[in-house]
């Protein structure tokens, strides 16, 4: 799966709920959503720190494929990187559900019709046939017909593998997890089973890897089925840059911080508050109550001294310093000051950044 907001590790204790996340999370885009009792709007800006698109929103997402869902009022569009709209929804109500974010072309949409998918000037590309949708990825969507199964279809809307499944998750290297009954298992692109349905959570393969969960602990199998690491991990995230975060098998360390490890199963001399690897070769790590950052051999590349960090993305990272968020760049420059009540990473060269005072504006309003 994509990470605009990444999936977060899953712990066996909360396996019905993460279930039901990890759908939501399938379907929309991760939205940011502000507190109405306050003054909080949400704006995106440039790798200069320049607000170019107005903080005047009460929920937005990343950019995807140079498009971004932001909401004002009972308004709801698209924008494009420069905060032009591209199209809206007058109302709230036209919606059911927060559009899914643009992947291979397209964004889910909900309607109280049915699901469907729109291309980049709000038509209908496929029609509202579907109850629930994911994003497209590897020329696949996953789709629930109205009994509630699902399957797969193309970018025409037609369904090449049938719906049969409980649930599904997103084609990656080209395999797909699904769900018979209470198991799951992972199928190629024909619909044929590589893997049998015989774990009780998965998430998809990256890097030749995926975690599955048998047995009250996670491994690691590789993409024909063999256990590649044993574990045994409390959870276990996808790999990145041939890192993973897990955590011990054990309820007593349940509250323990979490660790890393390389392809191997070796664990890095490092400790984690986060919850998968981020990308980019950065890895945080915590020590004393700080978060600094180092290589994927565990060695620091920039000191302890963060209250919080979200990950390096486009070559900065956003870090929480006095209770305000900025971001650095891989030597631990400070290149924009700390003075967001939130900040989230660079995607297509702006990031949403929250706040609570405006700031002057160099790019257009969209409403």
């Amino acid at each position: 799966m994509a990470i605009a907001l990444n999936l977060l590790l899953v712990r066996a204790p909360e396996m019905a709920i993460i279930l039901l996340l990890l759908f939501w999370w399938c379907v929309t885009p991760a939205l940011a959503v502000d507190n109405p009792f306050t003054s909080e709007k949400f704006g995106y800006i440039d790798r200069t720190g320049k607000l170019v698109i107005e903080d005047e929103y009460s929920s937005a997402n990343s950019f995807s494929e140079g498009i971004a869902f932001v909401g004002k009022g009972t308004k709801l569009a698209f924008i494009d990187i420069n905060g032009k709209k591209l199209f809206e929804y007058e109302e709230v109500s036209d919606v059911a559900a927060p559009p899914g974010r643009f992947c291979e072309g397209l964004s889910s949409r909900w309607t109280p019709n049915g699901t469907g998918f729109v291309d980049r000037t709000g038509q209908f590309a496929i029609q509202q046939k579907f109850s629930m949708a994911t994003d497209f990825a590897q020329g696949l969507a996953a789709v629930a017909d109205k009994d509630g199964k699902w399957g797969y279809i193309d970018r025409s809307g037609t369904f090449v593998i049938q719906p049969q499944f409980d649930a599904c998750l997103e084609f990656s290297e080209g395999l797909a997890a699904v769900r018979v009954g209470s198991r799951w298992g992972f199928i190629e692109r024909t619909g044929a089973f590589r893997i049998r349905p015989q774990y009780e959570f998965v998430d998809s393969f990256k890097e030749g890897l995926a975690p599955v969960y048998r047995h009250r602990t996670y491994s690691y199998i590789d993409v024909i089925g063999n256990v590649a690491l044993e574990g045994p991990y409390y959870s276990a995230s996808t790999f990145q840059d041939g890192i993973a975060v897990v955590e011990p098998n054990s309820i007593s360390d349940a509250k323990s911080l979490r660790r890393y490890i390389d392809r191997t199963g070796k664990p890095l001399d490092l400790k984690t508050s986060q919850d998968e690897s981020c990308g980019e070769g950065m890895l945080p790590f915590t020590k004393n109550g700080l978060v600094g950052f180092a290589n994927i051999i565990g060695q620091e590349v920039i000191a302890p001294q963060y209250q919080a960090t979200g990950g390096f993305s486009d070559g900065l990272a956003a870090v929480k310093l006095h209770g305000k968020w900025g971001y650095v760049n891989g030597s631990g420059q400070i290149v924009i000051p700390p003075t967001f009540d939130a900040a989230y990473p660079f995607s297509c060269g702006r990031a949403l950044v929250r706040l609570k005072e405006s700031l002057p504006v160099t790019g257009p309003r969209l409403m």
